[in-house]
């Protein structure tokens, strides 16, 4: 059965939008596989939470347990010459 994944993130940060970053994220089986992947900007207030939905994501048979793996990028980098 296919079902929507949503985690619950909380931006720890005193003064930035979680809007700033892009979230990379992927679903890894326990063999290494990657099942899943993508990424997408989350607007979240600083102290704030909300609901991120990752889709349904269908888990092979030989698959015993499945990882998800989250990874936030700065969407500008700045550099100063």
């Amino acid at each position: 059965m296919k079902k929507n994944r949503t985690v619950r993130i909380k931006n720890w940060f005193d003064f930035s939008n979680l809007n700033q970053y892009i979230l990379h994220w992927n679903v890894t089986a326990d063999n290494g596989m990657v099942l899943a992947k993508g990424m997408q900007e989350v607007d979240c207030l600083p102290h704030g939470m909300v609901n991120v939905m990752f889709g349904a994501v269908k888990l092979p048979v030989n698959t015993r347990e499945a990882y998800l793996n989250l990874s936030w990028m700065r969407k500008t980098v700045f550099l100063l010459w």
